[in-house]
């Protein structure tokens, strides 16, 4: 039975890890979307205003 619960704990915190994990690379990819839109917008805004001008 202690074998059970060792392995039982050990895949708890495997699965624990790999949620952090891919917590920290879906968190990395939605920066750098956030950040390409930010650049998008602010060149957007750029074109419009020389447009304007």
């Amino acid at each position: 039975m202690q074998a059970y619960e060792n392995l039982k704990k050990s895949l708890s915190v495997s699965l624990e890890q790999k949620k952090n994990e891919i917590i920290q690379n879906l968190t990395k990819q939605h920066d750098e979307i956030l950040s390409k839109r930010k650049r998008e917008l602010e060149e957007l805004g750029r074109k419009v205003l020389k447009e304007l001008s």
